[in-house]
């Protein structure tokens, strides 16, 4: 019987010993959050925008994007798409194609080599090279150019515990893509670029919808990549008006908020995870999805930037190439906000020098996006 009490004894105090330590945890991180509440956004460690109180653009560095902008037709944006219309999409599933295309890729594909292509503008890249590349590539955007035309893209669900799918293959395509629309530009061939972005962006709506915050954040790297090609687009002397067709595009173009909540929903199904560790995980987990989900706002600021650019583009054309002087002056063509900020994108003029700006979160001053905007006159 002593044997006995001296055990429960020890269990109530282990028991205790528990429940004080994590007291103590709570105290030091503050309290919990529930699965089905959402983190403030004003955190300064989820990469969220702090107010600065001023309007003005911050210095230039290196990051600065400097474009000379064409002047485009400003009627000629009624027939462009950058995604396709909900009437023209025909009964299949993506993703079946989606992975045929990956199947179709040449072996031994240099991923840095890509990638270093698709920071060049058209005209500096080593074009016959490029060319036997996607002529190699082919079939894969054959493919792909159908698949963005599927009704569904099912992904397979994943086990709980497990790890998603390897999108290297999506990476690889999501550069070619790129470098198909450079080509195109290079070789004069407008038409054939824009088709290239809605492919780009058709396909990073699909592998954003997937089950998982990992498709959510492979499928916006897709689209940023795809969306590197807009503005080099807008400097080109063919260039047509993308204004309406970036306006047509939803926001958020990729949500995460369903991955994240099956995430948290799966912590209760989980048989790692009880009651003594759930607070742990959900310190980690937490975070982490405020991160994910300031980098999905992230995109959706590069995007409306650029239907501020292409706006900026049609003032111009129709004030014999004059910069705005303030982004309100522009009309009729609407501006977006700055969805991180939720306030107007800076914006000052110099000259005949613009600087358009979507400021930095002040412990990331990395994702600032910065672009330093003249106008290409006609010689």
């Amino acid at each position: 019987m002593k044997r006995v009490l001296s055990g429960l004894i020890c269990v109530i105090v282990l028991f205790i010993l528990v429940l004080v330590v994590q007291d103590q945890v709570k105290r030091r991180s503050g309290p919990e959050t529930e699965p089905t509440s959402q983190p403030s956004v004003q955190s300064p460690a989820s990469g969220s925008v702090q107010p600065t109180g001023s309007m003005s653009p911050t210095p230039m560095s290196d990051r600065t994007i400097t474009l000379a902008l064409s002047l485009p037709e400003t009627d000629a944006n009624a027939t462009v798409q950058l995604l396709p219309s909900a009437d023209q999409l025909v009964k299949g599933d993506a993703l079946i194609l989606y992975e045929k295309a990956c199947n179709a890729l040449p072996a031994g594909l240099d991923e840095t080599e890509l990638s270093d292509w698709g920071r060049m503008k058209p005209e500096a890249l080593p074009l016959d090279r490029v060319k036997s590349l996607l002529d190699h590539t082919q079939e894969a955007f054959t493919l792909i150019d159908q698949a963005i035309f599927c009704t569904d893209c099912n992904w397979p669900a994943v086990a709980i515990g497990s790890q998603s799918s390897d999108f290297k293959a999506y990476r690889i395509l999501a550069r070619l893509i790129g470098l198909k629309a450079a080509y195109e530009m290079a070789n004069n061939h407008p038409q054939e670029s824009l088709r290239a972005l809605r492919m780009g962006l058709g396909m990073a709506r699909h592998v954003g919808q997937g089950p998982t915050i990992n498709h959510g954040m492979v499928g916006i790297g897709i689209g940023a990549l795809t969306c590197r090609q807009i503005p080099v687009l807008a400097e080109q002397s063919n260039g047509v008006s993308l204004y309406a067709a970036l306006k047509r595009l939803p926001t958020p173009l990729i949500s995460l908020e369903k991955a994240i909540q099956m995430e948290l929903d799966n912590l209760d199904k989980d048989p790692k995870v009880n009651f003594l560790n759930r607070r742990a995980f959900l310190n980690i987990l937490v975070p982490a999805h405020e991160r994910c989900r300031f980098l999905a706002k992230r995109f959706d600021r590069d995007v409306r930037a650029l239907q501020c650019l292409e706006a900026i583009r049609l003032h111009a054309a129709a004030h014999n190439g004059d910069l705005p002087e303030t982004l309100s002056q522009i009309t009729p063509w609407t501006v977006p906000e700055d969805p991180v900020t939720g306030q107007p994108f800076v914006y000052a003029l110099s000259g005949g020098t613009a600087i358009l700006e979507g400021p930095a979160p002040q412990d990331d001053p990395k994702s600032r996006l910065q672009y330093q905007i003249s106008i290409k006159r006609s010689p």
